[in-house]
């Protein structure tokens, strides 16, 4: 008596994603993005932006003057021709920024980290 086991989707889970391509791994170029202008309020919003890369696969970590930060917003890659495009931001205290402490970005990708760092520029 033959039975077959249809239980793949039991094994790899709800939300598992499973990326399978021929393309040759490419880094992603990391930018920093800041807010234009003196601003209002006490927050300022920092981005860091990732291009051109493939796999799809990229985690953004954020710190201030090497202490990890948690509360950030990830963005899903989207593809733009044959590589991908993310970006992460976070709002930081104004105070901070004024005072020029250093914010790092990491993209952490299958082709190692690439990292950027945003520093209030001086006038």
């Amino acid at each position: 008596c033959e039975t077959q086991h249809c239980d793949y989707f039991d094994y790899w889970g709800q939300g598992t994603m499973v990326t399978v391509t021929s393309a040759t791994p490419k880094s992603p170029s990391v930018f920093p993005l800041m807010e234009c202008g003196s601003g209002t309020g006490n927050m300022v919003t920092l981005g860091c932006l990732a291009t051109d890369f493939t796999p799809s696969s990229l985690t953004y970590s954020w710190s201030k003057s090497g202490a990890a930060l948690t509360d950030f917003i990830q963005y899903p890659p989207t593809m733009t021709g044959n590589y991908y495009t993310g970006i992460s931001q976070i709002s930081v205290n104004r105070n901070d920024w004024d005072n020029r402490v250093n914010f790092k970005c990491v993209a952490a990708h299958s082709t190692g980290n690439v990292e950027a760092t945003l520093t209030k520029p001086s006038k």
